[in-house]
Order: C-alpha cells, then structure tokens, then sequence
C-alpha cells in the first residue's frame, strides 16, 4: 500500500496526515517546501507499517522540518508508528509526542478497539480504562504494558513545549483515524476535555477533508507518478457542430425563398 499525504492548515498551525505503509516508496522530503508554520501536526493515525528504509527517510524529513525552525508534533500514533518509537532511538527527532493508539480487546464479545491516549495519561505504565462500545463491558488491553508505554519516559519531560493553543486538547486532529473499529477516548483526568467530542473522521485514506474557509487542503499521492489527466469535456465541440448546422440550414431556407 502507497503512502499518501494530506497537508491542511488550520489558523496557524499545518496538519500533515500520513497514511498507508512508509517505505522506501516515499517522498517525504517533496512535503518539506509545503509545510510552512512554525507548529505542525503530523496525525499517524493511519500508518500501517515501517520498515527501515521508511525509518531513516522519516527521521531525516523530522531533521530537513526542523531546519526550517518548524516544530514537529507527533499525534494519534498508530501501534507501528509506537513500535518505532520504542526501538529506535531518535525517531521522533527533537518533536513532540502528543497522543497515541493503544490496543484493547473486549473478553465478553471479542470486539477489538483503538484507544487514543494522551502521553500525560499513562501513570506507571498503566493502561487507561476503556469500555466496549458494543456491550459496554470493560476492555482489556491488548499489550505488554510495560513494552508498549516504554517510549512515554522519553518523552514526558518534553510535555510542557505542547502547551501552545493550537495544539492542545480541543485540536481535532488530536482524534482516532486509522481502525474502522478505533472507538472515543476517554481521558482519565477529569480536567482535560474528551477527544471523543472532537473526532472528525475514520477513513483511512482521507481523501474526503471537510473544510472551512480558514483552511486550506493539498493532497499528494508520495509513490510514483501522478495519475493520467482526465480527458476533457466535448461538449463545446458538439455546440459548434449544432451552430454550423442551424447557420446551413438558414442559408437553404433563404436560397429556397428566393
């Protein structure tokens, strides 16, 4: 599967969505000139496999951004995307990790679920409660905590640098995007707003991006050429067919009169 990009700006920050597999396939260096603020979100949600040429053209997009004095900040990170956090050192560059997904199961009727998760929610590699959305039954977690949440330590005591408004917790892009059966966060700190309230979607391509009139929405297909251009409309040939019929027509009508 390609890796496909969708780069949004929402006020002053830049939203990059990256979905698919990151591979040796990618161009991610050909978004470097398109993202332009200062703070930028890069949603991971939908990123479904790493492999270690993607590793090392990631990390050196992280550095190319960071050039640029943009500050990178890591959201919704898919399990594959937390799985390259935890074993290999400087993945994330000197960005940011807001959130992530965190796998549950539900013993009673087996239904599965993607839980995002706020960095700061994760107290001793405890997993957060989550409730099946199916039989409201409580879930449990589908990892080893202590391997899943060993990233969390790197980077908790960069926290205080995410506090800018245009990253907080009422940012949309904060939400779940990946898993058809992702279900709504629930915080475990009673001050921080749901992210449930602020999902926008679950489509895992995101080529359908609802925009306001402070956005503005650019889509790039990263893997090999872009496709064919349609083929344009006949439709002004068929009117200058019918014109030259009705001119010839007129003209017999006329000689006929005559």
């Amino acid at each position: 599967m390609q890796l496909n990009a969708t780069i949004r700006q929402r006020n002053e920050t830049n939203v990059v969505r990256l979905s698919g597999v990151l591979d040796e396939g990618n161009k991610l260096l050909d978004l470097v000139a398109q993202v332009e603020t200062l703070t930028t979100l890069i949603n991971l949600s939908a990123v479904e496999r790493i492999n270690a040429r993607g590793v090392k053209d990631w990390m050196a997009w992280l550095a190319a951004l960071e050039a640029k004095g943009i500050q990178p900040v890591l959201v919704a990170c898919s399990p594959a995307v937390v799985e390259q956090l935890n074993s290999v050192p400087g993945f994330v560059g000197h960005g940011l990790v807001k959130s992530f997904q965190a796998p549950y199961h539900c013993p009673k009727c087996n239904a599965k679920k993607l839980l995002v998760v706020h960095v700061s929610d994760v107290i001793d590699n405890e997993a957060p409660a989550c409730a099946c959305d199916e039989c409201t039954a409580a879930m449990k977690f589908d990892a080893v905590p202590e391997t899943y949440f060993a990233f969390v330590a790197t980077v908790e005591h960069s926290l205080s640098r995410a506090s800018d408004p245009q990253i907080g917790d009422s940012a949309p892009d904060l939400a779940r995007g990946s898993a058809a059966n992702a279900g709504p966060v629930r915080s475990r700190t009673k001050s921080r707003p749901s992210l449930a309230n602020i999902a926008r979607t679950s489509s895992p391509s995101f080529t359908k991006i609802e925009t306001g009139p402070m956005e503005r929405v650019s889509q790039q297909n990263l893997l090999g050429p872009a496709g064919q251009p349609a083929a344009p409309s006949e439709r002004p040939y068929l009117f200058v067919i019918v014109a030259l019929l009705c001119g010839a027509i007129a003209v017999l009508a006329y000689l006929v009169i005559r």
